[in-house]
């Protein structure tokens, strides 16, 4: 096998489903790379074309043209090669609901040739390690959704492979259950291993992936590494400014919507979120109508913008 710097490289990937009217373009010549060791956000809105990307990865689907290689195996060429070094976990169960969690993972591990002798004794601890441990010996078909979703990233890691391919492994699930995965991705990450992430929840991908993509309508709006897209749409971002106070009132609140420049005043768990016009410094000007008003002020900075906003700002507003 030769080695390559990216685990993952796209390039001008299309996909056309047949249609009775008019076929529809899922994709229209995506290209990107993913960096080893990587954990790589891939956002967009419903019918954007991410999972139909996630599934030409794992091999499931056929590409209409361009092509992608994973850990330098070619999707198409060497479909059996990139299957024995992905791990995929796809939105919905892929579990066998009258099997155990056990005998799921023993599935699953035989179709990867994972050594007989040592193959209970792996799933056992996978299943330990993700709490699964006293479900280990229950049909699938009892887990709770969240169950079934540990279930599946165990299968997708009962090989042990380099990269993972995680279609919304966090959707549907509580907090909880939505930080496990956050700190299991991280886990991985540190284990060396390449992630590969498609998810809805803006917050989850900002504090997990250290790279974008954001897909619309098949096609690559953005590659970019976080703190760099964060830079570059703060730019001409709204300003915001988080203060930690003691609630103002009404007509305080007021009062420092007539600052110029501020668009709006919204009450925060801590205090209150001031936005102003893109570049504005306000403030100084906040702080003297919070001080003048004897408002007890605690903090006073500026917040980063999020990668929501570089979500909506480079879809234009909207997810059509």
């Amino acid at each position: 096998m030769r080695v390559t710097a990216s685990a993952i490289r796209v390039q001008d990937l299309r996909k056309r489903y047949p249609a009775f009217r008019k076929p529809v373009d899922a994709l229209a010549g995506v290209n990107f790379d993913v960096a080893r060791g990587d954990v790589f956000g891939f956002l967009g809105p419903n019918g954007a074309g991410k999972t139909t990307t996630l599934r030409i990865l794992a091999t499931v689907l056929a590409p209409t043209g361009g092509g992608a290689e994973v850990d330098g195996h070619d999707v198409v060429r060497d479909p059996m090669a990139v299957r024995s070094v992905v791990g995929y976990m796809p939105e919905r169960s892929g579990a066998y609901p009258l099997l155990t969690g056990l005998q799921n993972l023993l599935y699953w591990g035989r179709l990867q040739d994972v050594d007989g002798g040592g193959l209970r004794e792996r799933a056992r601890a996978l299943l330990a390690e993700l709490g699964l441990e006293e479900a280990a010996d229950r049909k699938a078909k009892t887990y709770s959704h969240g169950m079934g979703k540990r279930l599946l990233m165990a299968q997708a890691l009962i090989h042990d492979p380099p990269i993972l391919l995680l279609d919304e492994p966090a959707g549907g699930l509580d907090p909880q259950g939505i930080r496990f995965f956050r700190d299991l991705v991280r886990k991985l990450q540190g284990e060396g291993k390449t992630v590969f992430l498609s998810s809805h929840i803006l917050s989850e991908v900002e504090q997990t992936c250290t790279t974008v993509g954001i897909i619309h309508r098949g096609r690559m709006v953005v590659v970019e590494r976080m703190d760099a897209l964060r830079q570059r749409i703060g730019e001409g971002a709204v300003a915001r400014i988080e203060v930690e106070c003691d609630l103002p009132s009404p007509a305080v609140m007021q009062a420092i919507l007539g600052v110029p420049k501020v668009r709006a005043v919204t009450p925060a768990p801590d205090g209150i979120v001031v936005e102003a016009e893109a570049g504005a410094e306000v403030a100084d000007e906040v702080t003297r109508v919070l001080v003048e008003n004897r408002v007890r002020i605690r903090a006073v900075r500026p917040a980063q913008p999020t990668l929501e906003d570089a979500f909506m700002s480079l879809l234009g507003g909207g997810t059509a």
